[in-house]
């Protein structure tokens, strides 16, 4: 008997946390299954489930998995992500946008509109025959829920890895192939951007840079790149320095700042809806604005005695070690706890991650400067922005 069909409720008490990622789509996707690489190796976990290996994955896992880097979460945190405009529905849209149907890398995979309104029909008709038990054409949280993890189909037939993208061109690149093949200090040398995923995005961005160059030099009147050039060598040939009517622009303090604004651009909508305060997904139906605090894992994991499987600060459950790890603040994308953690387990995990931190240059500084933080050392740097919520008896979930 399949895996698929083998899976059973647990009462593993673990702390549902979610890991970034990022928000919204379209650079020729990055395929970061051509070098053979996933992000994460093992499967995400869902609460109340016997967890399963790589080959049984279902679609939801893997969504949450590759898109959202998400490592474990229960079915009411997934639907809650996915209920774009929070009304305890999800309608044709909200299917729609699970599955990325209307994302570019979806479309790319369909040979003409009929084929691709043909796909999306099939998809939102699939989900709705599993999941829409009183058949009025929605799904309701409880629907999700009682459908399982493996209620969303795979519809493998439409290349599952063209489905279920929600990021822009930016975020493509960093969510699937950034993470997964420059995500330590020896994969972000010059030497290691090296792959054709690499190649073919520096080259579009030093592309799109020269053309806003050279409208700007037109519009402003000062000399071409091409005369820039011919003047530098020739003052080369004098002796002399020459210094470019068009870098002049800009002071030194100037130019630093433009560069940091630059830096921060090009990291996408990724790393600008981590620290947003609302988020905005693009739907057939329009844009969807999420407030931050929406977004919440609104079931809390429990025993096997229903009790709570880790207490909130200050609780009766709360107490030692536990209360004091409980109340800790940390980054956004530094886990509390990871499934099956000890507290010694724990507390090494962030005494290995703060050291390593103190001998890292603070944000902003050193090499990296602003760039998104790859591991927990570089969330615990001194002057990291990325931040977490944590209430009294829930964690909230920022995408």
């Amino acid at each position: 008997m399949a895996l698929t069909t083998m899976r059973s409720r647990t009462s593993s008490p673990w702390l549902v946390l979610a890991l970034l990622l990022v928000a919204t789509a379209s650079l020729p996707r990055t395929s970061a299954h051509e070098h053979g690489g996933e992000l994460n190796e093992e499967p995400a976990e869902v609460a109340g489930y016997t967890p399963t290996d790589l080959e049984h994955e279902s679609y939801i896992q893997r969504h949450m998995r590759t898109e959202h880097h998400i490592m474990a979460f229960n079915l009411g945190s997934a639907f809650a992500l996915h209920d774009l405009d929070r009304n305890g529905i999800l309608d044709r849209s909200e299917i729609e946008a699970i599955y990325g149907v209307h994302h570019s890398e979806s479309k790319k995979h369909s040979a003409n509109h009929e084929v691709h309104d043909e796909k999306a029909n099939k998809i939102v008709a699939e989900v709705l025959r599993v999941m829409d038990k009183n058949g009025d054409g929605y799904v309701t949280k409880q629907e999700f829920i009682d459908a399982g993890p493996d209620g969303l189909p795979l519809f493998k037939e439409f290349n599952i890895n063209s489905l279920g993208h929600h990021y822009d061109e930016e975020s493509e690149f960093f969510v699937h192939h950034e993470e997964v093949y420059h995500n330590t200090p020896e994969t972000q040398t010059d030497e290691a951007y090296n792959h054709k995923e690499d190649q073919e995005h520096f080259a579009k961005h030093s592309k799109i840079e020269e053309e806003e160059e050279r409208r700007e030099r037109k519009a402003e009147g000062l000399p071409t790149i091409e005369e820039d050039a011919r003047l530098r060598k020739e003052a080369e040939a004098r002796g002399e320095k020459y210094v470019s009517p068009y870098d002049a622009q800009l002071s030194d303090e100037e130019q630093k700042k433009a560069q940091i604004e630059h830096d921060l651009a090009q990291m996408g909508n990724a790393v600008r809806e981590a620290e947003a305060s609302q988020h905005v997904f693009k739907t057939p139906s329009g844009e969807h604005v999420v407030k931050e605090e929406q977004i919440l894992f609104q079931d809390q994991e429990v025993d096997a005695s229903g009790k709570p499987a880790h207490p909130a600060p200050g609780s009766s459950g709360a107490t030692g070690t536990d209360a004091k790890s409980a109340s800790e603040a940390l980054p956004q994308g530094v886990a509390d706890r990871v499934p099956g953690e000890t507290e010694e387990g724990r507390r090494q995990r962030l005494m290995a991650a703060k050291e390593e931190a103190s001998r890292r240059p603070s944000y902003g500084k050193g090499n990296k400067g602003f760039a998104y933080p790859k591991d927990d050392a570089d969330r615990l740097k001194t002057g990291a922005p990325y931040k977490v919520s944590i209430s009294t008896n829930r964690v909230d979930l920022f995408v």
